[in-house]
């Protein structure tokens, strides 16, 4: 019986070992799949738009510069406990 035992361990690390090679063989296969497919559809995606994105450079040249600058502030404004509690309660005495 002490054969027979050793032999099923022995299968049992040989079988193991075959089905994780299988697993990684296949999702190696699978993550090349998925990464032809995806620089397929970005090909595509670049492919089809090439004229879009020719109109917007043409359109950007075209374009005459009319010295137009967008500009923006940010203001910061600080406010003191005693103005939040007198918004909160406008008819309380003040301290002090």
């Amino acid at each position: 019986m002490n054969v027979e035992s050793f032999i099923r361990k022995a299968l049992g690390v040989v079988l193991g070992a075959v089905l994780l090679t299988a697993a990684l063989l296949f999702s190696v296969v699978v993550f090349a799949v998925l990464a032809v497919g995806g620089l397929l559809v970005l090909g595509y995606l670049w492919w089809k738009t090439r004229d879009l994105r020719r109109q917007m450079r043409q359109q950007m040249r075209e374009q005459p510069p009319d010295g137009s600058i967008i500009e923006g502030e940010v203001i910061r404004k600080s406010v003191v406990i005693e103005q939040i509690d007198d918004a909160r309660d406008p008819g309380a005495e003040r301290k002090g």
